[in-house]
């Protein structure tokens, strides 16, 4: 029997990767710097877990040393780069240390692509940030060591050029936004890897782009519609799949999804792509190298009757993956993302009885009575996933909908 290793995962789906598993014949062995992240294993056939220090590149080389691997899968932005180095060293199948480099980083993505309208400071240079108080057309400021400006319009986003999840996303509308910004995030040293990426703010409909590449051919799955917070928050409320379905938009964003990764080079694999329509035109907010996270590993399964996890563990072997004949969906399916709503421990769950409720709802908690909310204003504040499915994305949205304000976290 084959041996397939994961280096971390996303959280949810191993149930997919375990049915793969048995479908291959393969046996997997997870590798996870916390087992508890995982929850509940032990109903699982294939997949074994060796808690290991992941952050530790020497370590996690002597553990595939003496597990001798057939296929290594880094399906996460984290564990990106360690993957590749780690297939290349073992002369695995898998991405290039010199593409996942790129696509890793946010910035290394914009200029690949030629776009200019961006600006990207390691921590300590944002002490020279600024903003213009002009009425006609207020602008983000940088002035360079050797005296010259920088600058793109504001509203603008801040993000950590690394990041993932959603997590640290400033929205700055003005000089005033720009300066608590500051406040806020120059005195936390040592900031983010990779420092901070600033670009004007598009905040028309924001979709991602489910997608699988194989010999360099892009084929988009599907696309997954998201439901966002307001300000002053940056989070994501919902997700609803399929999106965009019998649109005038549909094929133009398949296309223009297709050709952008074309233009970076993409290396076979998963890409999750988000953008947004506004002014008339697709606007790229981030190209991650892996399966859409969430629940949407779930959405496509129902969606397009496949496993998705499938085909990747299949690329991870060298074979050629199976991808579904007929990208129809058919069913939908929606997710709920449930916040707290305020800073404390978790002391409690109310979740009344789900099963009067249509839709098949089914609820993926990701925080534990005991655990801290330390951030409501984004995704770190979830505390538990409750999905449906439906006929049509907007039947599910409903069913997924009525049944979350039923459940809520007791926090003092």
């Amino acid at each position: 029997m084959k041996r397939a290793v994961l280096l971390e995962s996303l959280t949810f789906g191993l149930d997919l990767i375990d049915s793969a598993a048995r479908e291959l014949d393969l046996e997997v062995v997870l590798l996870a710097g916390a087992k508890g992240l995982y929850g509940d294993l032990s109903h699982l056939q294939r997949i074994k877990v060796r808690e290991i220090d992941t952050r530790n590149d020497a370590t996690i080389h002597k553990e595939l040393l003496a597990l001798k691997p057939d296929a290594l899968v880094s399906n996460t932005d984290t564990w990106m780069i360690s993957g590749a180095k780690h297939s290349e060293w073992l002369g695995l199948p898998g991405r290039s240390v010199q593409f996942s480099n790129l696509i890793r980083h946010k910035h290394a993505v914009r200029s690949a692509l030629g776009d200019s309208d961006v600006l990207h400071l390691e921590q300590e240079e944002l002490g020279e940030l600024d903003a213009s108080s002009s009425s006609s057309q207020p602008e983000l400021l940088y002035k360079t060591p050797d005296g010259r400006i920088s600058s793109i319009p504001l509203p603008a986003i801040a993000k950590p050029d690394s990041g993932t999840g959603s997590h640290s996303v400033h929205i700055l509308n003005n000089s005033d936004d720009v300066k608590q910004f500051m406040e806020q995030v120059f005195s936390a040293q040592p900031g983010p890897q990779g420092g901070w990426l600033f670009e004007p703010y598009t905040p028309g409909p924001l979709w991602s782009a489910e997608v699988f590449v194989y010999e360099r051919i892009p084929t988009v799955l599907g696309f997954t519609g998201r439901v966002l917070s307001f300000e002053p928050y940056s989070r994501e409320e919902a997700l609803m799949f399929p999106a965009l379905t019998n649109t005038a938009l549909d094929k133009q964003a398949r296309l223009w999804v297709a050709d952008l990764l074309t233009r970076l080079g993409a290396e076979d694999g998963y890409y999750h792509v988000e953008f947004t329509y506004w002014n008339g035109n697709f606007a790229l907010i981030e190209v991650n190298g892996r399966m859409g996270g969430s629940l949407i590993c779930y959405a496509l399964e129902r969606g397009l009757e496949f496993n998705p996890y499938k085909p990747l563990l299949q690329l991870s072997l060298g074979l050629k993956p199976d991808l579904p004949r007929n990208l129809s969906p058919s069913r939908s399916y929606a997710a709920m993302l449930l916040y707290a709503d305020q800073k404390g421990t978790i002391t409690a769950f109310r979740t009344p009885s789900l099963s009067a409720y249509p839709g098949d709802i089914q609820l993926h908690f990701v925080k534990h009575v005991g655990e801290r909310i330390t951030r409501v204003d984004d995704q770190t504040g979830c505390y538990a996933h409750l999905s449906a499915v439906g006929d049509t994305a907007e039947e599910a949205y409903a069913y997924a909908q009525a049944a979350a304000r039923s459940v809520k976290a007791v926090v003092s």
